[in-house]
Parts: structure tokens; sequence; C-alpha cells
């Protein structure tokens, strides 16, 4: 690999030197047009064909939209390929300098304490714990990826399984690590993608490794490291066993529940074995005979690791022979009697508080009940009359005596809402309702929508893809890609909230393409659908996008949306004169305010589930913005925008 050195590659990234080169992967330190330091990887086993390099500006524009954000999280900056041997292989540059890292600090050869080993892996739990949130694996945690150095660590290669993966599907992940770095998924004959599960039973392997200060396997084999047998705490071996578990599905911590659990461990292994049991203190002012040390046969006793050792005669005879009693006895000091009085002083004004609520709450109860008045023909001496308010009040006739009776309230029209709009010529009986899924009034969106909603954190436009009653207490705000199959299960999943909630959850649909311009013409077409063919083909073409999200070119996409109902031909127009592109970018725009990275994003009255978290927790949220809701104004206004801005402010102080 030495011949590169000094070559230009990836839009200008000189190959300055050679750090490291392994079964897999040869790393280099290269320099930028800009000056500045960068890691780049060279895959030894995987090849670049010329259809798939177009696709890898994509793949990367991807990538570093995940990794906005996060720190200790290296962006990637370019990839491509080199040529090496004749043949075109897999490169990726990183910011960041190589060294120093993980690799040559085992080099050294000194164990570290467990303290400064969460020291240094917490914000690398933290980046992992990010990228999960999303979704995202890393899938390439090893010591060469990790970069310790004063101002902290650092977490280089994201997306070089990704990209590796791209071009090889699953066997792709399992070559761009070496052999001796392989999680057990990936050294199967037919490897698997890896999970969040393998960058945990990474990061256990590198707490292992720390630990002993050494690296534990061979260097051009499979190894599967065991937390056992290395001298370690029991607590701190028990944990590492079940991060270091060979099943992916027994492994059951994330990277920061990981680091937590070990700091447990900490604890526990540094506590101290419980002392001997105090000798009875004789009576004052005797003081008895020492006796002589007997003879005392040695007895196993548990040491600080659970180790069982046997006690020397003499220690036996230091712990058990009695000590002198002391002259006095010194007890703890009695509470002083100022902090007893004020206990007492609090407990006499909260019992005077009570008392004043409940007369409160009788008085309350004795005035609020109405009074009979007894009838009398003289006006002036007549007591006062509680009366039922009404709408109209109609006082008696002069003619007729006064009737005590409380007058009824006039009748009340049936509500018409003024000026209706009528339904769209497009938005048909069958259009207004979705098939499983409650849709809103018949008419438009714009019964849906309260014009106060749009100035909400959140906003809801009439304009936009709704479904439900602008009255429903909960509303849903979801970014989708139409090419994301994660958006596809968000759709069966608020299919189902919506089923059973029918009146009480209002749906928003949101745009967020980020996989490509593909990405962003199968948002257009679904915007297409429902502005020419209304609600439920808008619905249909979405499950049917996201069902087929592998497809890129603009004639397959209009194809799929053609078999769920929609106009191939009219959809085939607007997309050429880019009618709704200032739609979809308008809510690019608003994820960019949001801060939403990735699909799909739920936003529950403001608050915030990132990815497509569990059935169950929807529902748990869901139920419990309708109970907070019960309390609040009825309907008639908008209550969304005041709710946004709480759960919003709520979360800001947590």
């Amino acid at each position: 690999m030495d011949h590169l050195l000094g070559t230009t590659v990836l839009s200008g990234h000189r190959l300055d030197s050679l750090v490291a080169v392994d079964d897999a992967v040869a790393t280099f330190r290269a320099l930028a047009p800009d000056g500045s330091i960068g890691t780049l990887r060279i895959s030894l086993l995987i090849e670049v064909s010329d259809a798939q390099l177009e696709s890898l500006p994509t793949e990367l524009t991807r990538l570093a939209r995940h990794a906005v954000g996060i720190q200790a999280l290296l962006a990637p900056r370019a990839a491509g390929r080199v040529i090496v041997d004749n043949v075109p292989r897999l490169a990726m540059v990183h910011a960041g300098d190589p060294c120093p890292n993980l690799e040559s600090r085992l080099q050294e050869g000194k164990p570290a304490s467990i303290d400064s080993v969460l020291g240094l892996l917490e914000p690398i739990a933290r980046a992992l714990q990010a990228l999960h949130d999303q979704g995202m694996v890393h899938g390439a945690v090893q010591p060469s990826a990790l970069r310790f150095d004063v101002l902290g660590s650092d977490l280089s290669a994201f997306g070089w399984s990704d990209l590796a993966m791209g071009l090889q599907g699953p066997p792709g992940a399992c070559h761009a690590l070496s052999v001796s770095r392989r999680p057990p998924e990936l050294s199967l004959p037919h490897p698997t993608a890896p999970t969040p599960e393998t960058d945990t039973y990474a990061l256990a392997w590198i707490v292992l490794e720390l630990l002993l200060g050494k690296r534990v396997g061979s260097q051009d084999q499979t190894v599967l490291p065991e937390a056992k047998g290395h001298g370690l705490a029991p607590s701190i071996e028990a944990v590492l066993s079940e991060a270091l578990h060979p099943q992916a599905q027994q492994r059951r911590l994330d990277p920061q529940t990981l680091l937590r659990k070990l700091s447990e461990a900490r604890f526990e292994a540094n506590r101290p074995a419980p002392a001997p049991a105090d000798d009875p203190i004789p009576a004052p002012f005797t003081q008895p005979s020492k006796p002589e040390p007997a003879e005392v046969a040695p007895t196993p006793e548990l040491s600080l690791f659970g180790q069982r050792r046997v006690t020397s005669t003499q220690e036996q005879t230091r712990v058990t022979a009695p000590t002198p009693a002391p002259l006095f006895r010194f007890d703890a000091p009695a509470p002083k009697r100022a902090d007893a009085w004020f206990v007492y002083a609090l407990v006499g004004l909260g019992a005077l508080l009570l008392a004043g609520g409940v007369g409160s709450v009788f008085y309350y109860m004795s005035n609020a009940s109405p009074k009979v008045a007894e009838s009398t023909t003289s006006p002036s001496s007549s007591p006062p009359v509680l009366t039922v308010p009404t709408a109209a009040p109609t006082p008696p006739p002069p003619s007729s005596p006064p009737v005590l009776t409380a007058p009824t309230a006039a009748p009340t029209p049936p509500l018409v809402l003024p000026d209706a709009p009528q339904p769209l010529a497009q938005d048909s009986q069958e259009d207004a309702s979705v098939p499983k899924l409650p849709a809103g009034p018949p008419s438009s969106e714009a019964l849906a929508v309260y014009p106060e909603d749009a100035s909400a954190l959140v906003p809801v436009l009439a304009d936009t893809v709704v479904f439900g009653t602008r009255d429903a207490p909960v509303t849903v705000v979801l970014f989708v890609d139409m090419r994301c199959p994660h958006s596809g299960s968000a759709q069966k999943a608020m299919s189902q909230l919506l089923a059973e909630y029918p009146s009480d959850v209002r749906l928003s649909i949101r745009h967020l393409p980020v996989d490509g311009a593909a990405s962003e013409t199968a948002a257009q077409i679904a915007v297409g659908s429902w502005a020419l063919s209304g609600r439920k083909v808008f619905w249909d073409v979405f499950g049917t996008l996201t069902r087929h999200g592998d497809e890129r070119e603009q004639d397959e996409l209009l194809q799929w949306a053609e078999q769920a109902g929609a106009d191939k031909q009219s959809l085939a127009d607007t997309l050429r004169k880019g009618t709704y592109r200032s739609v979809v970018e308008r809510d690019v725009n608003l994820a960019g305010q949001l801060m939403v990275r990735a699909t799909p994003t739920f936003f529950i009255n403001g608050i915030r589930l990132n990815g497509m978290p569990p059935q169950v927790k929807l529902q748990k949220v869901v139920q419990a913005e309708r109970f907070a809701m019960m309390r609040s104004t009825p309907g008639g206004s908008s209550r969304y925008a005041s709710r946004v801005l709480f759960n919003i402010t709520a979360a800001t102080d947590d």
C-alpha cells in the first residue's frame, strides 16, 4: 500500500502516511484541500462498479444528515473508489486525525481503571444511542475507530458499514471489518445485517480490552471474547458477559445502559466486607480481665471479591479478643429542642390549613344550594328569589301574580356551520373517508383545522393532508419519507390509532425526503395524488410507495402510484412543471426548524418521538394526552397551539 502515498484521491485528499493495514481495511492519514487532516479508509475486499459509483454521493448525503448535531461522532466527508492493484475499491474519508486511537493505547499494555474507562466511553455511548434513536446502526465500532486526546474521545468510521452493505448486501458489513473484530452475527456463513445489539457487543469488547490493557484474541482469526477468567470483579464480569452474549437476542443492553450497569457494578465491587458485630458493652466502671489468646483453628472467610481465604490464628485472635470497656458510653445526641418545636409548629399549621379548607367546602356547599322563598302579595317585603339565569329571560305579565319558578331557556336552534365549503369535485363521498380510517368532515381539510393551529410551534395547515376533526384533543404531526419502509410502518400504526380513537385523534402528514432525488420525486407524487384525487388515493399511494422503496426511477414510481388509483398522466405533468415542489420544500424547511433529521418522526401534541416506537408506546402517549385535554376548554376554539407550547416547554425544562 506504500505506492499510494503522495497520490490525490476523493476530491483532492492527498495520502500522507499509512497508519494501519489488516486483512480488510487500509487506514491512511490524509490532507484535505483546505489543509485539515482526515482519516481515509480503503477496503481491500469490496469492489465498486461504475453503476454503484453513481449512488455513493446520495448515500453520503443521507449519512451526513443523520450525523448532524451528534457530538463525539465524526461525520463522513467524501466517499468513492480508489484503484488498488488495478481493482476499484471502496474508500471513505472522515474528519479528524486517525491517531492517537485506542489501538495504540492497547499496545502500551497498561490496564485502565473502571472509572477512567467509563469517562472515556461515555461520549461514545451517547453518540451510539443517538444513532439508534434514529433507526441507524454504526456497525464498525472497533479500537481503530476510537480517537482519544486531551479534548475527549471521538468515534470515526460512521457510514463505513452502511456503504459496504449498500454495495454487497449483509456480507458487505462483514467485509468492512477485520476477521478478528467481527461479532458472532457477522461471522456466520450467511451473515446478517448489523443491529444496535452489534454496537453494544463491540462497545463491551472495548471495555474488556481497556480493563485488561491488551487486545483480546488473535489478529488473524475470529474471536469470541469472554469476560470470565481475567480476574475481574464478579459484578463487572456479569454485566460484560450479558453484553458479550453470542446471540444478539440475549443482549438486552443498549450502550448507555451498559455503562450505567458497569457504574453500578463498580460500586458493588468496591463495597467493603461487613465488619464483625461489636461485643456487648459491659456494665459501667467494670474492667474485665484480658484473657490469654486462645489457639483457634483457621476458618475460611469471604474476601472483598467473593473469594474464600483462610485467616491466620493471629488474625482471628485479634478480631475476637474483647476490648476494654470504655469509662463512659456516648450515645447519639438527642435532637435539639428548637428542631422539635419547629416540627410541632409545621404540624399545627398543617392542621389549621386542613380545618380551614374543610370549613370553606361546607360554607360553599351551604350557600350554593337554592333557597325556597315564601310567596307574598307585598312586593316590598318579599325576600330575594334565586332564579336560574337564562339566555333570554322574559318578565312575567304585570296582571298576573309573580310565580317563583325557574324560567326555562329559549330553545336553541340546530348548529349550522356558516359558509361551509362544498365538497371538492375530486373528493367524492368515497374519497372523504379512507377505508378503515375515520376522515374529517366530508367537505375539505379546511374544516379539520382552526386558523390558530397555523401559529403553533408544530403547525397544522389547512392546505396539508389532515385526517380527523379540528376538535380532536390529540393531534399527531407525522414527518415521513415516501420511500422509507419505516414510514410505511408508521402509516399502519396510525391506521390503528385512528380506527381506535375516531373522534379523538387528528393526523397531519408532512414530507421529509431524506434519500435523495428519488424520495423528493415520491413526495411530489404523493402531494399531487392528494390534490388531484383526494385523501383516499393519497393514503393508498402512501402505502404503495413505502412498500416499494427500492424503486428510484420516476416512471416506476408513477407506475406504482397509478396502481394505487392516481392519475399517472396528470402526475407526470405536475412533476414536469414542478407544481408541488414548493409544498415539499415548505415541509423540509419546517423539519429543519424542528431539527427533524430522520423519518418517521412523530409530534403528538408537541411530544416528540423519533423513529418507529412500539404501538403500545404510541397508545400510551395518546391516552395520556386525551386525559390531559379533558379539563381544557371545550370545543369551539383551538386548544392545540397552547397544548403544544406547554409540552415543548415542559420537555425543555426537563
